[in-house]
């Protein structure tokens, strides 16, 4: 699933998300306030593996993206693995306990309080880190997307110049009809996107039902 950006200056950070997933899946539950562990967490919903793609908590935002990695199937949904960290079932610094429960996946991380980020890849055979020191970043699943593709698209993003990089540009650039991924199989039914440049929030377009939320914890 998915295409990701990310775009960060001295006020914040904005984090974007496609959901590029197979049409024979059910549709996503869009955005709604969930209390776990007595943690506020705000994230739209995958009503299959019953975890989310993307959310935040009160200190932390994250977002997941397939990876291709080695062809092993984990157990446990990967969305939920998602909702763990943001309601400190468990920390990112004991993830690897947890990895091999789960199937390969990309997963950027955002400290609200630090402004720091970073990017955790699990290939299904080892566990890595790095931390995401560019202001202007795009991601994608290696599931879907193939490396010719993936350079496509940082071009596209990285083309876009750093001064008009708002919260508004981005998200209509994940909007635009040329990123919009469509084929036999698969499509983009939603966009999210969490920012606290100007306060923190969540927009949501539904493009399934066509329909708009924005909320914020």
């Amino acid at each position: 699933m998915c295409k990701v950006s990310i775009y960060s200056n001295d006020k914040g950070f904005t984090l974007t998300s496609s959901r590029d997933i197979s049409k024979a899946r059910k549709h996503s539950i869009p955005p709604r306030i969930l209390n776990i562990n007595g943690i506020k967490i705000l994230s739209p919903t995958d009503p299959e593996g019953g975890g989310s793609w993307i959310g935040i908590s009160s200190d932390l935002a994250a977002c997941l993206l397939n990876h291709s990695g080695y062809n092993i199937m984990g157990k446990k949904s990967r969305g939920l693995l998602l909702i763990k960290l943001l309601s400190k079932e468990f920390e990112i610094s004991n993830i690897t306990d947890f990895v091999k429960d789960y199937s390969p996946f990309i997963l950027v991380l955002i400290d609200f309080y630090s402004n720091s980020k970073y990017q955790y890849i699990w290939d299904g055979k080892k566990f890595s880190s790095l931390s995401i020191i560019e202001d202007q970043k795009i991601f994608l699943s290696t599931t879907i997307y193939t490396q010719k593709e993936i350079d496509f698209y940082n071009d596209s993003f990285m083309s876009l110049k750093y001064a008009d990089l708002t919260p508004e540009n981005i998200y209509n650039y994940h909007l635009s009809k040329s990123n919009l991924h469509s084929s036999v199989n698969q499509k983009t039914t939603s966009i999210t996107q969490i920012s606290n440049i100007d306060k923190t929030s969540m927009r949501y377009t539904d493009l399934m039902n066509r329909e708009e939320h924005l909320l914020s914890l």
